[in-house]
Parts: structure tokens; sequence; C-alpha cells
């Protein structure tokens, strides 16, 4: 397969030499059959002299003799000859083999020079072979559509460069901009020219047929030069977002974000472009592989200017997924859990997180407390009860504590997941359940003191039925 690509792709002078080698290499493994195919080979393809024929007499290819060849053979030198013959022609003809195809005389020659016995892979398709449909909505045919759109554009008004892409007026600066297939929305003056940038969400109309597209929008970022719009690709458009202008920094950096929503549950991930001289080009991208961000379902990202007038911060913030104890996932405030904000600075190239903050409520407490007893840390568990109301005494101690918790609460100790009910039947807003092994289900409703400490001052424990 290596040698008969390399032949399709080798300039015509070439391939008989490539050909020929292959048949006596092949020749050389049978050596029973070698002496009738060098016969066979010599009546066939040579004329006498030494001259190998092509299929234009015209061209010649001058060769050693066969007898000098099969006796360097027997010797095992001709081995390491045609290794480094082989090598020197993908050396030194290395543009030759980077030809995209092969021309029709080529493989006419190739089919004229076939040898009795030499085996050939499958070859490359011909050019008029159908190839696999390529994706039409590459970001490159979508940022000549528009390129093509802009051209008649000679004004800087926007309403007029709206018109050209045919965005309507109800389509610009419009609530639903970022949830919509088409729209534009001024975001301001970020080079301060007088004149606004503008970001598109568009696609090109098809050709043909009502001209509705059926592929999805593209994000473009628009800067009027004085001359002309031009267009900065920014993403492909498949999910909701938001557009922030971010805070300047002292080194005079034009900064914007871009928020995209993904999955059911909308977790937000931010992309970080920086403007200049009328394009936009990305600097960091949240849904990379190599990211150290993370998201929150129905989450938030925020960012606030850095002091020293760096990079601006970058909040994060959502519903916490502690893992010990499982909150149903809803959106909105009004469900259970706990907010978790993470805090991001850049560094050199990229947002890392530096921070972890936490907002207080009875379920943060809850947690911590399982999180401890889940570690055996008796202490800390302790710290996050009221102990008079907790242990129901006037005398508690740590070491009551534990044996109350050994005693009466021993499935703390274990490897449990406990689980909040997303029936929203139960009176109690702050309980939770454990399933055991055993079939058996524990309801436990607990009760705190009152904020912003929020300290366990009861727990009850009852089995209930599924």
């Amino acid at each position: 397969m290596l040698i008969y690509n390399i032949g399709g792709f080798l300039s015509r002078p070439f391939w008989p030499y490539v050909a020929e080698i292959t048949r006596i290499c092949e020749l050389w493994r049978n050596d029973t059959s070698f002496k009738a195919g060098h016969r066979e080979l010599s009546a066939e393809r040579y004329n006498g002299k030494g001259m190998m024929i092509g299929h234009n007499p015209a061209e010649r290819l001058s060769r050693p003799s066969l007898g000098l060849v099969r006796e360097n053979i027997r010797r095992g030198g001709m081995l390491i000859a045609l290794v480094l013959g082989v090598g020197s022609i993908l050396f030194f003809y290395q543009p030759a083999l980077l030809c995209a195809g092969s021309s029709r005389a080529l493989r006419h020659e190739i089919a004229l020079l076939s040898i009795p016995g030499l085996r050939f892979l499958p070859p490359f398709p011909n050019p008029g072979t159908p190839q696999p449909k390529q994706d039409v909505e590459s970001a490159g045919s979508g940022r000549t559509a528009i390129r093509d759109a802009l051209e008649g554009v000679k004004t800087s008004n926007p309403q007029e460069l709206a018109g050209a892409l045919g965005i309507t007026a109800g389509q610009i600066n419009s609530e639903a901009f970022g949830t919509s297939e088409a729209g534009m929305k001024v975001l301001g003056d970020l080079d301060e020219d007088g004149v606004p940038e503008v970001v598109a969400n568009w696609k090109p109309p098809e050709q043909g047929g009502n001209g509705t597209s059926t592929r999805a929008p593209n994000l473009y970022l628009l800067s009027w030069d004085g001359k002309a719009w031009r267009a900065s690709h920014l993403m492909k458009v498949v999910n909701a977002f938001e557009i922030e202008i971010l805070p300047g920094t002292e080194s005079g950096e034009r900064l914007m974000a871009v928020v995209v929503f993904q999955g059911s549950t909308a977790v937000p991930y931010p992309i970080i472009f920086e403007y200049q001289d009328h394009a936009a080009r990305m600097l960091w991208d949240g849904r990379s592989d190599s990211s150290l961000y993370t998201g929150y379902d129905y989450g938030v990202v925020q960012f606030k200017k850095a002091e020293g007038g760096g990079f601006p911060e970058m909040l994060a913030s959502g519903r916490a997924d502690p893992g010990l104890l499982v909150f149903p996932k809803r959106s909105g405030a009004d469900g259970r859990g706990f907010e978790e904000t993470r805090i991001y600075a850049w560094r050199s190239d990229a947002y890392v997180p530096v921070e972890t903050a936490y907002t207080p409520n009875p379920d943060y407490t809850l947690y911590r407390f399982i999180a401890a007893l889940h570690l055996h840390n008796f202490q800390a568990a302790y710290s996050l009860i009221d102990p008079p109301q907790f242990l129901k005494t006037a005398k508690p101690s740590l070491k009551l504590f534990r044996e109350r918790i050994e005693k009466d609460w021993p499935e703390f100790l274990d490897d449990q997941i406990f689980q909040v009910p997303g029936d929203s039947q139960i009176s109690d807003s702050h309980v939770f359940t454990l399933m055991r092994e055993d079939g058996k289900t524990y309801l436990y409703s607990p009760s705190f003191t009152a904020g912003p400490v929020y300290l366990l001052s009861g727990l009850n424990r009852k089995e209930v039925s599924e």
C-alpha cells in the first residue's frame, strides 16, 4: 500500500523505478521462482539493451543489467541499496508526494506498468468518485457569506447594516437576542472611534427555494473601520447565550465575554475575546478540555474589576453538588441546597480558580455535619450543633455527643449517600432521607437555630414505607 501510494504521487520518470523495485523484492522473497520470474520480467519489460520500456517509448529510464541486480540481491547488498534508493526519492521529491491526487495520464501509466504477479491494494478514489458531503456550516463558508453581504454597506449606520443582513427593526436589541436565530445587538463604542460595535446572530439564506436556511446561525462581531464593516466570527450558535463587555485593563485590553448556556440545566460556560484593530480574537474558552472552569446547574457568571487594573475577576455561582447529600435539580432560589461561588483570576493566558465561598443556610450546615461524621471528625460535627438543645442535657460534652452518634445514628459513620426528597408535599422544608441496603428508608427531620449561624438544634429519625 505504501509503495503504491508513493508511486501514485511521484512524477512519471520515477514510477517505473518504484514498480520494478517492488517486483524484485517480491521475487526475492520467493527464491524458488526467482529465476523464472526474472526471465519473464526480462522478456516483457526490457528491450535487450538494459532499458526499461514504459508506455511511451520515447521516455526511457536507464537501468543496470538484471544479472548484476540478481547477483547483488543474492549477496544481500541490493536490499540495502533499494532501501537507500527509495529513501533518497522520498527525501528529494517530497513536494511531489504532497500533490493531491494523480492525473489521468499517470493512472493510465500505472495500469500499463502492471507486472504479472505484482499485487496492488485498492487505489485512491479518482477525481470522479463522489466524496462525502462536506459540512456546509463551516465557519469559513459563513465568513465568506457575511463578507459578501457587507460589501454593499458603505455607511456606518446600524439600520442600513441590519437591512443588508436581512435583520428587521424588531430584531435589533431585542430581549430575545440570545435565544433567537437572527438578530443584532449594539454593544457600544469599544474603540472610541465614534461608531459603536455590534454583534449579529446571523445565517445566510439558502440559494433557491423559499430562501429559508436550515443551518445553525453564527455569531459575529461587526466593526466599522472608517470605510467598511469588518466581521469577526465568534462562534456557531447552538445554545442560548449572553454577551457582556468586561471592565478594561490598565494596559488597554478591551475585553468581551460570551456566556453560553448548555444542557437542560443551563450550565453557563464563558468565552473571553479581546477586541483590537476592529477585530475580535478568542483568548480563553471555558468549554475547553484543558480549562479549569467548573459550571453549575442554573448557574450565573459575573465579572468585576480586579484590583491593580489587571484582567477582571470572574465569579461563577450556582447550586453546590456536594455528593454526600444529593439535592434535586431545580431552577430558582426556592429550591433546596446551598450556593457555592468560585472566584477565578487571570493567570498568564487562562482563568484559574483561586477561592471558593459558600452562602450559609440550614442545608449548608446539614451538609457539613454529614461530611464531618462521614470522616469520623466528631470535633468538627460537634461545632455545628447547639450542644444543650441537640443532646437535650444541661451538661453536654464531646464524649456524650460521640456516644449518642455511635448508638442512635451509626449510619452517619458509614459510607452512605443521603438524599433530599423532591416531594413538595412534605411540610418540613429541611427533611432528608436515607435508603438503606436492607430495604429500610429513614426520614430525618432536623431543626436549626436562627441565622446567620444556623446550628443544628435537633435531629429526629423515623422509618417510613416507600
